[in-house]
């Protein structure tokens, strides 16, 4: 979803290289390397994730693979490269019991393996390299890909009805939107 409006976005500025599962295996480090050494980019974004939350949980080794391990290969392979690494973590890296909205100094605090894993992914990423920019976002939704909105549109249309937990309080944030901000970044 957010891979797909990003390689939009830039497409008009830039000359993108999108990769997807397909084209690269990012959980492992050779590939990585290899990727950046044929494209010899200036940017590199990272909008790969395993995002299914309660799926983390009993797949533990994919989730921590794909959230943190990867982002150790990509930072490995853009290091020393003057290349910068834009990578996009989540809000579940917090506990959820703050009062106010989170900012980047409040002390991190992952209460499920989601969270734990996008944690540890951002933990390599500043000790690998300093040549990045890490966004923190939530609850995204767009045209492409599984989505809370619409998850929640179809549940309306195929019962008739809307129920939706109300112990949960976020943002919704569009990946077309973020896109353009990340650009702007």
């Amino acid at each position: 979803m957010l891979g797909s409006d990003l390689a939009a976005q830039f497409r008009y500025r830039h000359d993108v290289v999108g990769m997807d599962l397909g084209d690269i295996d990012i959980t492992r480090a050779n590939e990585c390397q290899r990727a950046v050494q044929e494209t010899r980019p200036q940017l590199v974004i990272n909008a790969a994730a395993y995002t299914n939350v309660d799926g983390c949980e009993t797949a533990q080794e994919e989730c921590f693979a794909a959230n943190a391990e990867a982002v150790k290969n990509i930072a490995e392979a853009c290091r020393g490269k003057n290349i910068t690494l834009i990578h996009f973590s989540t809000d579940y890296v917090f506990d959820g019991t703050g009062i106010r909205p989170y900012i980047e100094e409040d002390a991190c605090n992952p209460i499920n393996v989601y969270g734990a894993s996008k944690l540890a992914g951002e933990n390599y990423l500043r000790t690998i390299t300093d040549n990045y920019i890490l966004i923190r976002t939530a609850w995204l939704y767009g045209a492409k890909g599984k989505n809370f909105v619409q998850a929640i549109l179809e549940r309306a249309r195929t019962t008739g009805k809307l129920t939706v937990v109300d112990d949960q309080i976020g943002s919704p944030t569009c990946s077309r939107d973020l896109a353009a901000a990340t650009e702007l970044l």
